[in-house]
């Protein structure tokens, strides 16, 4: 064995241990006693219960593979575990993906309620419903984009109500039967149905996706010309949505709702800052539409 093998330290349990208690001290103590000083025994639970989550305890296992590196010596190692934990970190903080989706949605001014002025017909794009198990439709997670469209209509603030999207229908029997049931649209009307809409002041159209809908949509221009047209959808969705109504030839004025930021000078907790499964996702979603923009659909 050379003199440099003989040299290079070995990982023993106590590194582990050792290095283990030192990130929890930093990552789990530290915090604990931030939340509890702040908000107290809630704050600190609801804390703990954050790092309960699966992305935060990987988080933390790069950071304790990088310090056991660090202590060995091997400094690519670990500058490469922290570079990776940043990234984490980075991609996944409520704070800081809270920052780049507040960007992006300022895009379009959002007008307090009271100031709204009425509009002829409100465009509102489907995609905010889904499905219980008896099949009755029920507000999804953007659930917003039907509800404030039905407050509009009944404060007087929107005549008729449009809304968009359809079932995509894939090739195959079998595929075809799981995949068989009401569109978007066909749930938005009935949802709105019972919350005392008229169908007469409802009109349905088809699209699969944002850039059929359009479509779809400018194929009646009758139902615009001359009148004032709003197109509701969720703040992320309206850069893109407004775009592909540009390239269409649709007039529509903006009204966007389902906020995913903010309003500044909102609460920021401790949990804030850790990795969380839920912003990982919003971002991907807001890349994907990044990404959908800048290919024209």
């Amino acid at each position: 064995m050379s003199r440099e093998e003989k040299a290079k330290p070995t990982t023993s349990l106590m590194d582990w241990f050792g290095t283990g208690f030192m990130c929890s001290s930093l990552l789990v103590a530290l915090p604990m006693l931030i939340a509890y000083r702040f908000t107290g025994r809630a704050g600190m639970e609801k804390a703990l219960t954050a790092m309960t989550n699966p992305l935060f305890l990987a988080w933390f296992g790069i950071i304790t593979a990088a310090l056991v590196a660090r202590r060995r010596g091997e400094r690519g190692v670990f500058r490469g575990l922290m570079l990776l934990a940043v990234l984490v970190w980075g991609t996944s903080a409520p704070y800081v993906v809270q920052q780049v989706i507040a960007k992006w949605e300022q895009k379009y001014v959002c007008i307090p309620f009271d100031e709204i002025e009425p509009y002829d017909v409100v465009v509102v794009l489907g995609g905010g419903s889904s499905t219980r198990p008896t099949r009755d439709p029920q507000f999804g997670s953007a659930g917003d984009r039907m509800g404030f469209a039905a407050r509009l209509y009944h404060q007087g603030k929107a005549k008729k109500l449009v809304t968009t999207g359809s079932v995509l229908e894939l090739k195959g029997s079998l595929i075809g039967e799981l995949k068989q049931g009401e569109g978007p649209s066909e749930q938005t009307v009935r949802l709105w149905r019972d919350l005392g809409i008229p169908e007469a002041d409802i009109v349905l159209f088809e699209g699969q996706n944002t850039s059929t809908e359009m479509t779809e949509l400018a194929s009646r221009k009758d139902l615009w010309r001359g009148k004032r047209c709003g197109l509701l959808t969720s703040a992320f969705h309206m850069p893109r949505a407004m775009k592909l109504a540009e390239q269409a030839g649709l007039q529509f004025e903006p009204i966007p709702v389902d906020f995913w930021s903010r309003p500044e000078g909102g609460p920021v907790t401790v949990e804030s800052f850790f990795p969380s499964p839920s912003s990982v996702d919003q971002l991907g979603r807001l890349i994907k539409e990044w990404i959908a923009m800048g290919i024209g659909r």
